[in-house]
């Protein structure tokens, strides 16, 4: 039976059944605060096989083998709840499932059929899967592992089980390739691929003739093996990723130590190291699946393994420092066969096989990147001396504390590495000189600290640097610098009881303004940094009695440099009442209580004021003796200027009155305090608190008796958790402490449904959860439908940046979308036949590849491909030249039908094919003879008409001239014809002699031969002539 959930984490469940067996689970409230261990039942069918991606956003995809109906399956959470189907179902088929998702998260799975033997690959089309063989030749295909290209074509590597081979194949341009592993093969069993930057293949893999760790890298062209541990029975259960530096990450087990272990190629040349991470049992390692590693979003590795000495679910971590280890599941024998994936926010996803059970669970972390560094160490009683944090414009901690083995207050700074001074010295870790240090960091770097703080210890306060103290470290001309120390010291307050309450804020002016109780007063204090005057005044006073003993105290400023001010009072053991003050820019202070009457009210209580100027408030609470410590939360509504108040939905919140509390750039408030030994940190999200354990000694290989003690927390502008708190090493209270900072990236530990882009939508439910400006995706085309133009798109159709495929858009408006028009922003074109780049609108010669303008309109092109009419064509002249160009016009100006010899579209009037310009000479001939003929005619006939008297002879001369004339007048004609025919070959051949006596022959006769037939007719070489001639005039 399949249990689906509606929501991803799962603890305490009340199941509701429906009609088609579908079990959804009904969660408390309090349920959805176990962050720090979740896990859920996805199938009780049994699981193995596993393998787990994560979508874009935030979303667990798992594939697996069904164990009791041998099945192909894949669930995946929905942002709602959890959906599964069945992939294949013929015969006995899915073991060693690989899953890959493509940028839009399409599925596809590679995996083994028992029932085939063979190698099957299935992809997701939106609507249906489609399974294919890929290799059936022999047994094949067990211990997949696939990776996607950046096409998004699958490469596989997997197991020849007939020959022990290790096998390879992929998709490129719709064709499987399949090849052995190396040039000459090798004895590959488990297997791990993933390809780089330029697409080749990356394989870790066990060998198994010398039981090995293996890594094999495809450069495009041949195969590289290389040995990366030959010692033990050692490279089981590999799996690798790649990071963004493009090294290699691998984790295995070692049968024979027993050992989890991880090797990396990020050193200098690229040489591997192989570390010991973990003992984890004698492994069987044919039956217990394989590790996982996955690379956290500063390429941080995180890996889970199966620890068969605890039979448990083991999960580690690298935080920057070094490795944190913990069990996230040992409800049982459980943890085989895990396959991990790190989410965009940096969450951790996790899908593995529970034996005991035959179940398939599912564990989230939520992803915490973090660096915890032991600054500094030092003896104290169980009333430690908080330290505090602040951030330089950077965004580099500064850090205070008090040094109890010797009442040194201390200063650490962060610029690449830690750096540490001594700010005041003490007597002893009895008698401190520093007490409750606060700091502050400005705008222009200089670092503030106001602590309580006494120059003689002993009975009679009142010395010269009593009370509560500023120091002041940076550009500062106005106080005397202590030479011993670089410091400036000055007074703020005189002596007085409960001087450790204090606190200081720095406005944008340079002002340093300070709040503290005296005597059970509260007094505030202004230092001018520039002037160096110091003002103090009284902010409240104990109205006869009444006000009782001040407990906390806390300052911040609004938008206008105006403090505002929070305190907390009541007996002597425990404050019973809040209190806000603030004052306007004349420093005249309005005093009203927040709250009263409480049982425990207001310890650690502390102000924000958010950028809206609305005030913030936080303080422990125990409203009636019989409740559990919890934190109140307090917000003035600045429309009805009440206040408004809850406290923490659950009831773990709060522990021996220690925490902080700070608003994010979308003033959300977040909460790091210390509970049952162990460090916290709960945020406001949707209307809700949700928490999570941030640290323990049983999570952290810091070890100690307790951590997080004394928290001070600081968000910088990326929203990033900067956390020091004391870490106390052992188990009484004069134990040493260490203090500790802590860097917890923009995921907030404790955050159900983070909201990283602050748009009011949770990552779960965002579908672009790093884009403030978008949250909704409804056509799932990568477009969010604020800026999508088109937001009814088909399932995975590729789209424009604006949403739109090619079928829905016609940006030219000329009624033929952009799918079908070739030319989508011209309105007049959107067909080319002859695919020339110019439209059948405007191509004259639509079927002509070679032609597009004809501009005497006669049929034949303007463009010539004949490179010997280069010279012969005038520079205004219409058309260029193309290689190959047909249909070409040689006289492009004047319409004509000439077609002989390769002289096409000028004039021949006479429709011999002939260009009239090549037949001038003929005509000009005949026409003469024809004129003289007239001539002579006109001529005699005009004599004949003059000369009235002639004679017979006459008449017989003049017969017998007749004749001479018709008979001569051909003759002579023929003879010019013949002496032309006669000398033209005789032209020709002596034109061919001169161009054989020169270099540039061939170019030559190309020129004259305009038909390329390799011949020199007499048309062309009247032609050539012609065309000179016209290029003279």
């Amino acid at each position: 039976m399949l249990l689906v959930s509606t929501s991803p984490f799962l603890s305490e469940y009340e199941p509701l059944e429906l009609s088609d067996g579908v079990v959804v689970p009904l969660f408390s409230q309090e349920s959805y605060n176990r962050l720090s261990n979740n896990q859920l039942l996805i199938d009780e069918s049994g699981g193995t096989g596993v393998s787990t991606a994560v979508d874009r956003y935030g979303h667990a995809h798992v594939s697996y083998y069904n164990t009791i109906s041998y099945d192909l399956m894949y669930s995946f959470f929905d942002g709602s709840g959890w959906q599964t189907i069945a992939v294949d179902t013929s015969g006995d088929t899915g073991e060693s499932s690989a899953l890959a998702l493509n940028e839009t998260d399409i599925p596809s799975i590679a995996y083994y059929s028992t029932t085939e033997a063979a190698l099957k690959y299935a992809t997701w089309d939106g609507d249906n899967w489609t399974t294919t063989t890929l290799d059936s030749d022999g047994d094949v295909g067990a211990y997949a592992s696939v990776a996607l290209d950046s096409e998004g074509d699958p490469h596989i590597s997997y197991l020849d089980i007939t020959r022990v081979r290790l096998k390879y194949t992929y998709l490129d341009d719709g064709i499987w390739t399949v090849m052995d592993v190396g040039d000459d093969g090798v004895n590959g069993t488990y297997s791990s691929i993933v390809l780089d930057n330029e697409d080749n293949p990356h394989i870790a893999f066990h060998e198994a003739v010398d039981d090995d760790l293996e890594y094999a890298y495809h450069n495009g062209t041949t195969w590289n093996i290389t040995e990366l541990e030959t010692e033990n029975s050692t490279g089981h259960q590999v799996s690798m990723v790649i990071d963004s530096n493009g090294n290699s990450h691998i984790s295995f087990v070692d049968v024979t130590a027993q050992q989890l272990k991880y090797a990396n190629n990020a050193a200098e040349g690229g040489v591997w190291n192989i570390t010991s991470l973990a003992q984890v049992g004698v492994h069987t390692a044919s039956t217990h699946g394989r590790t996982s590693i996955a690379l956290g979003l500063l390429n941080d590795p995180h890996i889970t393994y199966y620890d068969a000495s605890t039979t448990s679910l083991g999960y580690i971590f690298h935080n920057g420092t070094e490795w944190e280890s913990k069990i996230t599941d040992d409800n049982g024998d459980v943890g085989q066969y895990s396959s991990m994936a790190v989410g965009p926010d940096g969450g951790v996803h996790v899908a593995y096989h529970d034996y005991t059970n035959d179940d398939l669970k599912y564990y989230f972390s939520t992803g915490i990147i973090s660096e915890i560094i032991a600054l500094g160490v030092g003896t104290n009683t169980d009333s430690a001396s908080p330290p505090d944090i602040a951030l330089d414009s950077k965004g580099n901690p500064h850090i205070t504390y008090v040094d109890h083995s010797n009442g040194n207050l201390i200063y650490m700074h962060y610029n690449g590495t830690w750096n540490s001074e001594t700010v005041t010295t003490g007597a002893s870790y009895h008698q401190p000189r520093g007490h409750d240090p606060k700091i502050v960091v400005d705008e222009d770097d200089v670092v503030h600290i106001s602590l309580w703080y006494r120059e003689n210890v002993g009975s009679s306060p009142g010395e010269e640097m009593s009370g509560i103290i500023y120091a002041v470290k940076g550009n500062n001309a106005t106080l005397e610098i202590e030479s011993a120390t670089g410091w400036a010291l000055a007074n703020v307050s005189g002596q007085g009881a409960n001087m450790h309450l204090n606190d200081l804020v720095v406005d944008d002016l340079g002002r340093v303004h300070f709040v503290y109780a005296m005597s059970n007063n509260i007094w505030y204090a202004q230092y001018d940094y520039g002037t160096g005057v110091m003002s103090t005044m009284q902010v409240h006073e104990k109205l006869g009695g009444s006000l009782g003993q001040v407990h906390s105290i806390s300052i911040d400023l609004d938008s206008s440099n105006n403090p505002n001010v929070v305190f907390s009072v009541g007996g002597v053991y425990r404050p019973t009442q809040t209190m806000y003050a603030k004052a306007n820019v004349l420093l005249s202070w309005t005093v009203e209580v927040i709250e009263n009457e409480s049982y425990d009210l207001g310890d650690d209580i502390t102000i924000q004021v958010g950028t809206d100027d609305v005030p913030h408030i936080v303080s422990h609470a125990k409203l009636v003796s019989s409740d559990p410590n919890t934190y109140r939360y307090v917000v003035r509504n600045m429309t009805t200027g009440t206040w408004e108040a809850s406290n923490m939905s659950n009831n773990s919140g709060g522990g021996d009155n220690r925490m902080d509390f700070k608003l994010d750039s979308a003033n959300q408030p977040h909460i790091t305090f210390w509970n049952g030994g162990k460090l916290h940190q709960a945020s406001w999200d949707d209307g809700g608190w949700y928490q999570a354990e941030v640290i323990s000694t049983s999570t952290s290989v810091q070890g100690g008796s307790s951590v997080g003690k004394y928290p001070s927390m600081v968000i910088d502008e990326s929203d990033n958790a900067h956390v020091v708190h004391l870490r106390r090493d052992g188990g009484d209270s004069f134990s040493t402490y260490s203090v500790m900072y802590g860097f917890f990236g923009t995921q907030m530990p404790g955050r159900l449904s983070v909201d990283i882009d602050r748009d009011g939508i949770s990552n779960d439910q965002d579908a672009f959860p790093n884009d403030s400006s978008e949250s909704n995706d409804t056509d799932v085309d990568g477009v969010g439908d604020n800026s999508d133009l088109c937001p009814a798109t088909m399932s995975l159709m590729a789209v424009n940046p604006v949403g739109c495929a090619l079928n829905q858009l016609d940006s030219d408006n000329d009624t033929f979308n952009d799918e079908i028009d070739v030319f989508p922003n011209d309105e007049t074109e959107w067909n080319d036949t002859d695919e020339d780049g110019f439209g059948d609108n405007s191509d004259m010669l639509p079927s002509d590849t070679s032609q597009w303008n004809d501009t005497d309109d006669d049929g034949y092109g303007d463009n010539w491909g004949n490179s010997s009419w280069n010279d012969s064509r005038s520079l205004d002249w219409p058309g260029e030249f193309i290689e190959g160009a047909s249909m070409s016009d040689y006289c492009p100006t004047e319409a004509g039908n000439s077609t002989a010899d390769g002289i096409q579209g000028c004039i021949d009037a006479n429709g011999d094919g002939i260009a009239d310009f090549l037949q001038t000479t003929e005509n000009d001939t005949g026409s003469e003879e024809s004129e003289n003929e007239s001539g002579n005619e006109n001529g005699n006939d005009n004599g004949g008409s003059l000369d009235e008297g002639n004679t017979e002879d006459d008449e017989t001369i003049e017969d017998d001239d007749y004749l001479r004339i018709e008979y001569i007048i051909p003759g002579i004609i023929a003879a010019i014809v013949l002496i032309l025919l006669l000398y033209a070959p005789f032209r020709i051949r002596k034109l061919k002699k001169r161009l054989k006596s020169h270099e540039y022959a061939s170019e030559k006769w190309e020129e004259l031969d305009f038909d390329g037939d390799g011949d020199i007719s007499d048309s062309e070489f009247a032609a050539y002539k012609a065309s000179k001639g016209r290029g003279r005039r």
